[in-house]
């Protein structure tokens, strides 16, 4: 019986020296989650096995143990570097929605425009904050970039809307000025007509030749009048055809 007994314990104390062959394997491994399941999996093969030779069992518990304790401290390890990392980028992330807060009710489009692409780009960047402040954060900026674009949109609408009633309004003027044009056109050549007649129909007397000269330079200055009139008039006409166009 004593025979069968330490056999036994010889053959756990092989099945243990095993597991902490297989927990030394996983020390350097950083699956921290997977990692730990099989640590804490290892550990309940180890309850299960039974009683290996008394003068052994301190030694290998305290070998398993240790090598244990050295993925769960390089995993504390981690977790306390990860949470100052989350940390940072918190303040990080903090800093890039004050900003954007302080963008969104800005009147200089292209540069707030550039700039809040910027602050997009330096989020992604940005690695994880705690969960529920990123959210809220992100919350945040997210509503910031939609009220300055929006704001945007409608400036930009708003001037699009002004240059229409511009537009129209000169139109109208244009059409106005034609208008006008062209009657002082007609009245001039109307002038030039009667003055024709009147140099055509000058009577002989002592002012016949001042009255001559009088109204030679008349239909002169009519003639140079009547040209720049046609000019403004032919311009004026090929504006409002360009603005047909557009």
């Amino acid at each position: 019986n004593y025979a069968k007994i330490e056999k036994e314990q010889t053959e756990n104390l092989t099945k243990k020296l095993a597991l902490i062959d297989q927990a030394i394997a996983l020390q350097q491994d950083t699956n921290w989650n997977e990692t730990t399941q099989k640590m804490q999996d290892l550990t309940e093969q180890w309850k299960q096995i039974g009683r290996v030779p008394s003068e052994k069992s301190d030694e290998i518990w305290n070998a398993f143990s240790a090598a244990k304790d050295v993925f769960f401290a390089a995993k504390r390890a981690h977790f306390d570097e990860f949470k100052i990392t989350l940390e940072d980028n918190l303040i990080k992330k903090e800093t890039i929605v004050n900003r954007a807060l302080s963008l969104k009710e800005s009147s200089d489009w292209r540069a707030a425009t550039d700039e809040f692409l910027e602050l997009m780009e330096s989020w992604k960047k940005t690695g994880p904050a705690p969960r529920q402040k990123n959210e809220e954060l992100w919350e945040l900026f997210i509503n910031a970039k939609k009220t300055f674009f929006e704001r945007k949109d409608a400036d930009r609408e708003r001037r699009k809307k002004a240059a229409i009633a511009y537009a129209d309004k000169r139109k109208e003027q244009q059409v106005e000025f034609l208008k006008q044009l062209k009657e002082e056109l007609a009245d001039e050549e109307a002038k030039q007509i009667e003055f024709s007649a009147s140099l055509q129909n000058l009577e002989d007397g002592p002012k016949k030749e001042q009255l001559k000269e009088h109204l030679t330079n008349l239909i002169e200055e009519g003639k140079r009048l009547i040209e720049k009139k046609k000019q403004l008039i032919a311009k004026t006409e090929q504006e409002q055809q360009a603005a047909v166009k557009e």
